[in-house]
């Protein structure tokens, strides 16, 4: 709802990572703005690159209009993880067209390695990050999320907090109660989602005749059925 909430929220034009969430094309249609897909490719490990990026935007007749970018990292359904080198050489196509990324990052506990790194890092003053406990702690049903804004986007936390309590309510109290518990305990989190990750390896395996893909970054399984 968040997602959809700054879609609307902005006067900007939609950027899509493709393979995405499938309801992202929706939530665009539905916030009533136009939209650019970047289709990301196997050759380059299914992730944006400085080229594609820049090449998408300068295809448009006003390259610096105000553009909302929706990134995942890691990324779903594909499970690729950007290092920090390829983070940073985004950040400056970002910081060039002055874009606002929305940094989904709600998968960032699940990688097999500990070298997670966040937009937020090479960009923070454009970068909102949106995480949750729905994935890592299994609290899906609960929908439980929460976005980070830095100061430099203060006016668009304002006016998602305002359209927020217009369109939804609390979460329910167990669900804060758990969420309160994880924030006091972060570290201890951590270090579960370190031992429950130790030993937990995928490969590529053929299901029924059917090829399944298994990330070997991120723990993302699609079953192409």
């Amino acid at each position: 709802m968040a997602l959809y909430l700054l879609m609307a929220l902005t006067d900007s034009v939609v950027v899509l990572v493709a393979p995405a969430w499938v309801s992202y094309p929706s939530q665009v249609t539905l916030a009533g703005k136009r939209s650019i897909v970047i289709q990301t490719t196997y050759e380059d490990g299914w992730k944006l690159t400085p080229h594609s990026l820049t090449q998408a935007v300068e295809r448009q007749a006003q390259p610096y209009e105000n553009k909302l970018v929706i990134f995942t990292n890691p990324g779903n359904p594909t499970g690729q993880v950007y290092t920090a080198e390829e983070l940073r050489e985004l950040a400056e196509v970002f910081r060039k067209y002055k874009m606002i990324v929305v940094s989904d990052e709600i998968y960032s506990y699940l990688t097999y390695d500990e070298d997670f790194v966040s937009l937020s890092k090479f960009y923070p003053e454009g970068t909102v990050i949106t995480t949750g406990l729905s994935k890592w702690a299994s609290g899906g049903g609960w929908r439980t999320g929460y976005a980070m804004f830095p100061p430099e986007l203060s006016f668009l936390r304002n006016l998602l907090g305002s359209a927020a309590s217009h369109t939804f309510t609390c979460a329910p109290v167990p669900q804060q109660c758990a969420v309160a518990e994880y924030f006091n305990n972060h570290e201890a989190c951590a270090e579960y989602m370190k031992h429950a990750l130790g030993s937990y390896t995928l490969s590529a395996y053929s299901v029924a005749g059917k090829i399944a893909y298994c990330s070997t970054k991120a723990i993302i399984i699609l079953l192409l059925l």
